[in-house]
């Protein structure tokens, strides 16, 4: 890599750090997780000047001397974490701590940061992931949950027993310090910025409904779009399709296996066979449990590729028909339709047709449902992580992948003249054909790669220079030697990974978050 090219732009000189300052909440805990929890809040700079954040004390219920690391993840400005425990899509990557030994419990364990986080005025959400040892936090009592001085604010809190996990719990107080520079500073720094792509985020979707959360799709279809790797999932209105030939003999709890005219593609692999519940869900291999009790945990956990086009305890059996046929006037279409099917209890009368299509997409269409309790979704199984419910009938399009965190790109070390930065890429693809780190400057305008075939992929730097990465592992790491020459202090530098890989989507590449450097002499 051409360093010195890179540090060729002008310098900007810097002025001495101010002093660092710190906020503590508490370390009288009375409660805990094990390892790989995650503890929410948010964190509110009240400087106009913003905040730099160099390091966090934290409660570690683990034995003394366990080893283990931070990842810190933020929302936007303005985000907060409040109902947004398990929106995976809502947070970002903002830093790591570097390795650290627990103090033990009820002692703050020192965690410095690999690189300053730093903060505007605004609030965040904050989650902050323990990988390799446990916590120790306080429960709220509305009274112990709010800690502030003259340049922030912490409003604690929650946790879960994993990142962004499907249960979690509140009032948690998150027990630490924060430490912290008030306003920009004059030091190295290393910030992350945008997304990356290649997986996708969450791979299923549901929503279930109640009584008290009625069915609200009558009249309303979304399209599941194949992209290659998963789907594209767009709202629509599209009526149901006539069915033109004999019904299918089917009756209460039963489970009919479907033979499609053509190979089509899903998640579960190429298949001509599809397995049709009685109870209103179909999947894409071999099943022979009907499982009349919709289920989130099922939906997820089975090993099985689902579609829950309205999963309930149907009764076809007792009235209604369910046909399974080929358009006649659209081949390459392939219907599944429920007509006038009740719930079991013979109450009620629900229309719905799933099209399957056979270049992968499917979409299901409601007519007049009269469904009292139902869920809607769909998942790939096999222990897929819970996304958190989406409103289908408020859905604005959105992108399912393969339910592994997106590809990501941190620093490990401030970038300091004369030192040695290190980087790590993360959530890496296994197998492909090269990994490069592009450094050069930030694109101004981000380029958007949806058009030409990889969706949710930015272009975030103009390549100057290069170094190849290998794809062996999940993760790769990156030490680069950086000049000691005090010139170029405040120059900076954008870097991004990009890996070739063909299948991961139609174009075959994929890339992380953007990673600016300012390169300075402390």
């Amino acid at each position: 890599m051409r360093i010195p090219l890179l540090l060729a732009a002008a310098a900007l000189l810097a002025a001495p750090a101010p002093s660092q300052l710190t906020l503590t909440t508490t370390f009288a805990d009375n409660n805990g997780l094990s390892a790989g929890a995650a503890q929410y809040f948010d964190i509110t700079v009240l400087n106009p000047a913003g905040v730099a954040i160099s390091q966090l004390d934290v409660n570690s219920n683990s034995t003394a001397n366990t080893s283990g690391t931070l990842d810190i993840y933020l929302t936007a400005v303005g985000g907060t974490y409040v109902g947004n425990e398990t929106n995976a899509g809502l947070w970002s990557l903002a830093g790591s701590s570097q390795p650290f030994l627990t103090a033990g419990r009820g002692l703050p364990t020192a965690a410095p940061l690999a690189t300053p986080i730093v903060l505007a005025a605004g609030r965040y959400g904050i989650a902050i992931h323990y990988v390799g040892v446990g916590v120790a936090y306080t429960n709220g009592n509305g009274t112990n949950q709010q800690y502030a001085n003259q340049d922030l604010q912490l409003d604690t809190g929650s946790s879960s027993s994993s990142l962004f996990g499907g249960s979690y719990n509140n009032p948690r107080v998150w027990n630490g310090t924060v430490y912290y520079t008030p306003g920009s500073g004059s030091y190295a720094q290393a910030t992350p910025f945008g997304s990356g792509c290649g997986h996708g985020g969450p791979a299923s979707f549901y929503e279930v409904f109640s009584t008290t959360h009625p069915f609200d799709l009558s009249g309303l279809s979304f399209t599941m779009v194949w992209t290659g790797v998963s789907y594209a999932l767009i709202p629509g209105a599209s009526a149901t399709v006539a069915p033109s030939g004999s019904a299918l003999t089917i009756t209460d709890d039963t489970v009919v296996p479907l033979t499609l005219p053509w190979p089509m593609p899903t998640q579960a692999g190429t298949t001509q066979n599809v397995w049709l519940s009685s109870n209103g869900f179909l999947t894409f291999e071999s099943n022979t449990s009907s499982q009349l009790s919709e289920s989130v945990s099922l939906l997820l956990g089975d090993p099985l590729t689902r579609l829950a086009f309205l999963w309930d305890d149907l009764n076809p059996g007792a009235a209604g028909t369910v046909h399974a046929e080929q358009d006649p006037s659209t081949p390459s279409l392939y219907h599944i339709t429920f007509r006038g099917v009740p719930e079991y209890s013979n109450s009620g009368s629900n229309d719905v047709q799933v099209s399957l299509q056979q270049g992968g997409a499917i979409e299901v269409k409601y007519g007049n449902c009269t469904i009292a309790d139902c869920l809607v979704g769909y998942s790939p199984g096999h222990g897929a992580q819970d996304p958190g419910a989406t409103d289908v009938s408020a859905l604005q399009g959105m992108l399912l992948g393969d339910g592994r965190p997106d590809l990501a790109l941190a620093s490990l070390a401030r970038p300091i003249l004369g030192q040695t930065a290190q980087i790590e890429l993360r959530n890496l693809p296994i197998g492909g054909l090269a990994g490069v780190v592009n450094y050069g400057f930030e694109i101004p305008t981000p380029l958007d790669l949806t058009p030409v075939g990889a969706p949710g992929c930015w272009l975030y730097v103009s390549a100057l220079a290069g170094v190849g990465f290998p794809l062996t592992q999940s993760t790769a790491r990156q030490s680069l030697p950086l000049p000691g020459n005090p010139a170029f202090a405040r120059i900076v530098i954008g870097l991004q990974g990009v890996v070739l890989m063909p299948g991961i989507n139609q174009l075959g590449v994929a890339a992380t978050n953007g990673l600016r450097w300012t390169l300075d002499v402390n």
